[in-house]
Parts: C-alpha cells; sequence; structure tokens
C-alpha cells in the first residue's frame, strides 16, 4: 500500500508544474514577438512604403520579400501555438524558423536596417531561450 501524501506535497508538484509552464509561454511570447516583427515588415513591403529603398534588396522587389517575410511570420505565428502546447516540433521548427528569418532580415537590412536588427535580436534570443529551455528538460 502507498504511504499517504504528506500535507504539503501535493502543493509542491502543482507550482512545480506551473514554474515548469512558464518557460514555454515566454518562449511562444518570443517567438509570436519575432512573428509580429516579421509580418508588419512583410506588410510594409505590400504596401509599397515611400521609405523603402529597393535599390537595396539583394533579389526580387519588395512585393516579392513582403510575401516572403509575411509567410515566414504566419509559419512563426503557428509555431508559438506548438511550443504553449510544448510539442517537440514546436522547438524544432522555432529554431528553424528563426535562423530563416534572420537571414532573410540579414539579406534585406540595407533596405530596413532598424526593424532587421530588432528581427535579429529578437530572433537571435528566441534561438538561446529554445535551446536552454530544450536542454533544461
Amino acid at each position: 500500500m502507498a504511504a499517504p501524501l504528506g500535507p504539503d506535497e501535493f502543493r509542491y508538484r502543482q507550482e512545480s508544474a506551473l514554474h515548469a509552464a512558464l518557460p514555454r509561454f515566454a518562449v511562444a511570447g518570443l517567438l509570436l514577438l519575432a512573428s509580429l516583427i516579421s509580418g508588419f515588415w512583410g506588410v510594409v513591403a505590400l504596401v509599397h512604403a515611400s521609405w523603402l529603398d529597393t535599390n537595396d534588396l539583394p533579389v526580387g522587389d519588395e512585393v516579392f520579400w513582403g510575401v516572403v517575410m509575411l509567410c515566414l511570420a504566419t509559419v512563426q505565428g503557428l509555431t508559438a501555438f506548438l511550443l504553449v502546447f510544448d510539442r517537440l516540433l514546436g522547438f524544432v521548427l522555432g529554431i528553424a524558423l528563426a535562423v530563416l528569418t534572420m537571414l532573410a532580415q540579414l539579406a534585406v537590412i540595407g533596405a530596413y536596417p532598424v526593424w532587421s536588427l530588432i528581427g535579429i535580436a529578437v530572433n537571435v534570443t528566441v534561438i538561446l531561450v529554445l535551446i536552454g529551455a530544450r536542454t533544461r528538460d
């Protein structure tokens, strides 16, 4: 027969479960922030912002890069939901998409230097937190 639980044993188990869930939500929030930055970049490129210097784009025009950034932003947003539910696919996709988005931001840094630097910084943070959260588990 199993020994009865002590008076505080159940409470500690609940706190540890909540404590384990908080990093997942933080990482999902960071990935959602990266998604919003990429999405904003894509929308601005699609509406042909007057301050966009299209000569600084490596290939294609602003419509092409706007569609690319919107697609990356959409998949990043969906990956954030996978992270909330603690799926391994979410962690793998999160790192892969953060790397892809960083490469896309680097490719167009001449056209949007400030937004690209912000996007790169957020994506580097996403990668570091995802790797740290996965190695801690």
